[in-house]
């Protein structure tokens, strides 16, 4: 859907850009954006100037290149420069917080790549009926910092993730808060700020989209809270919310968004948020000391094999790239047939 023009070019490209920082979490809106880059500013003002200024630089960039309007207007370009911006910038402050000539120059090389990449990606994938999400954008990050971490300016020394590797360490019981503070900062994980407040401000974000998606991705971080505190994950970790984000993103996009929602499609969809919680751990074990983060590769590589795989099973119908919308507007009258149902 294209975007709405206004004749002040100002106006015109920070709806742009808050459009993109929305599509972060499938939720194309300029309030959803504004709410979620709140949340970001709250946990630090720093990440949210890089938020904002990667989704800007890259959309102008993809204008300058003369992508797709249709794909610069809904915030398609914003998202990938957004989000590589918001997630370098919050690794360089923790990591490497002298850095910022470096930090200027990998955003503005990012911004120039992205353009190519995203385009790539989503021409490569949509010849297959389906969105590559958030594949061009992990593949970005970690190009930029996987070449950065072999440099000096990095203290090797010392683990990403000390601070929460101590944290988990201590033996904590698991109470309601668990679940409470575990579901609101998985929504603040999904740009590397994990605290309650952030996660509260992008929940509201998804919501002011679409009510259905706000709901399955809130059931999403639950299911995973419950499947890690079986297996005895330390409560430290699960109410960071490190183990649910990816199920969280998984659910609201398998649930109604790529998948008109049924009863069969919310089966998919929790089978598709718990392989998403597998598949990010697989790949945190993968990158431990590397210092390169997981992120949210769990669920865009469950979310390509899972949309991919309605095409050909009888249970599940894909919806149409071209329709794309929010579940409240993907109504099941507008459905094909199962294939059972057909005959």
């Amino acid at each position: 859907m294209a975007a709405e023009t206004h004749s002040n070019p100002i106006v015109q490209w920070a709806k742009i850009t808050l459009l993109g920082i929305g599509q972060c979490v499938l939720s194309g809106n300029v309030i959803s954006g504004a709410l979620i880059l709140a949340g970001v500013a709250y946990s630090s003002w720093q990440a949210a100037l890089w938020f904002f200024a990667g989704s800007l630089l890259t959309s102008l960039m993809a204008k300058w290149m003369k992508a797709p309007d249709e794909l610069i207007d809904i915030g398609m370009y914003g998202f990938g420069g957004g989000y590589v911006g918001v997630l370098v910038g919050t690794f360089f402050m923790i990591h490497v917080p002298a850095a910022q000539g470096e930090l200027i120059f990998l955003l503005l090389m990012g911004s120039i790549l992205a353009v190519p990449l995203i385009t790539t990606f989503i021409g490569s994938f949509a010849s297959a009926g389906i969105s590559s999400t958030a594949l061009p954008v992990i593949t970005l990050v970690w190009i930029f910092m996987a070449g950065f971490l072999h440099s000096d300016a990095v203290d090797h020394s010392m683990p990403a993730h000390a601070a929460e590797t101590a944290a988990a360490a201590a033996a904590v019981p698991y109470t309601w808060e668990t679940f409470a503070y575990g579901t609101l900062s998985a929504f603040g994980q999904v740009f590397m700020h994990g605290n309650a407040v952030t996660g509260a401000l992008v929940l509201a974000g998804i919501l002011a989209n679409s009510r259905i998606m706000g709901l399955m991705g809130v059931l999403g971080c639950l299911i995973s809270i419950a499947i890690s505190m079986w297996v005895g994950i330390p409560e430290a970790k699960v109410a960071d919310g490190a183990y649910a984000f990816n199920s969280m993103l998984t659910m609201m996009a398998l649930g109604g968004f790529f998948i008109y929602l049924d009863w069969r499609a919310f089966i998919y969809a929790v089978i598709g948020g718990v392989l998403a919680m597998w598949v990010y751990v697989a790949i945190e074990s993968i990158l431990a000391g590397s210092f390169l983060p997981a992120m949210v590769a769990g669920f865009a590589i469950v979310n390509v094999i899972m949309t991919y795989a309605a095409k050909f099973l009888g249970s599940v119908r894909l919806i149409d790239m071209a329709n794309l919308s929010i579940p409240e507007k993907s109504f099941l009258k507008d459905a094909p047939p199962l294939p059972a149902e057909a005959g």
